[in-house]
């Protein structure tokens, strides 16, 4: 399908320098065509979904850790 992949950990995010989550997700989706995300177990997802436009596939949050 020609997809690439962005790799981004906390340690080399802007939230790191202080962006919130929000920021990230909606400074994210100008370069996405959709987003995988898997963060730490305290955070939810799906509060954020509603934030983008762009496609997010949960890959592991506080409900969904495998």
């Amino acid at each position: 399908m020609g997809g690439d992949c962005i790799n981004i950990s906390s340690f080399g995010s802007s939230c790191q320098k202080g962006e919130s989550f929000s920021d990230f997700i909606r400074s994210m989706e100008a370069y996405c065509d959709s987003l995988i995300i898997r963060t730490p177990n305290d955070v939810n997802i799906n509060s954020f979904i509603q934030l983008t436009e762009t496609r997010v596939i949960n890959a592991g949050d506080i409900e969904e850790h495998p």
